[in-house]
């Protein structure tokens, strides 16, 4: 990330990482290891007006105005099939990381939400499986799945959604989540760390659904709204 050609900061490990306070917006700083799953935006996180700046300015032109005229999404929910594997019927998804959310979690997700906000809000699925590894979600009523397109624009596309259903341990979606201002809905089973300064999460929730609790009264409040935008 290059804000102005000055003073060079070399970010060796994740461990320097998170040494960092303040990004300087004349330095260039260069980072040749992957953070930590545990805390993937430390380092990050507390620079989010800045790295999201240098972000979208970094952008082709042609890709910007493509996410510019991007719809809304109302709910983004992002599926991660690709390269992550299929968990196993004797595996217990909470013990095993880089594989598929179950399916039934989205379905479960999604019918907590419009539950709660007491209509069926238009879900938006943003995937790299296909329609038939899909069939179970996109069989619910208003659940559509997001055109095929370039990587950056779907990632991108996500990011304007009202609220952003993650797949567990997908760095996609959390960069989605990372640069939008919506209520990020992650899962209760692989939630770490928050992806989002608290000072955007004081205003827009953040958190995880389980099916066994209430959701979270502010999470409420903000589902009515979009029944007042929506109905």
């Amino acid at each position: 990330m290059l804000i102005k050609k000055s003073k060079k900061v070399v970010i060796k490990s994740y461990l320097d990482c998170q040494t960092i306070e303040k990004i300087q917006d004349n330095n260039l700083y260069i980072f040749n290891e992957v953070p930590h799953w545990n805390d993937f935006f430390k380092g990050l996180r507390e620079n989010q007006e800045l790295v999201e700046d240098a972000f979208f300015k970094s952008l082709n032109p042609k890709v910007y105005d493509e996410y510019l005229k991007k719809k809304e999404p109302v709910i983004g929910v992002h599926i991660r099939m690709g390269d992550f594997k299929k968990l196993l019927a004797n595996q217990d998804f909470s013990t095993v990381g880089s594989s598929r959310t179950p399916i039934q979690y989205f379905i479960d997700v999604i019918t907590q939400l419009r539950t709660a906000s007491e209509i069926n809000l238009p879900v938006t699925i943003f995937s790299d499986g296909n329609a038939s590894e899909l069939k179970e979600v996109l069989s619910l009523p208003d659940v559509y799945l997001a055109e095929d397109d370039l990587d950056i624009l779907q990632m991108l596309h996500l990011s304007k959604s009202k609220i952003i259903v993650l797949s567990a341990g997908s760095t996609f979606g959390q960069w989605a989540a990372f640069l939008s201002n919506a209520a990020i809905i992650n899962h209760y089973q692989h939630f770490h760390s928050y992806i989002r300064p608290a000072s955007v999460n004081e205003k827009t929730f953040e958190g995880v659904i389980n099916t066994n609790t209430l959701l979270d009264s502010n999470l409420v409040k903000y589902l009515k709204s979009l029944n007042k935008l929506y109905n």
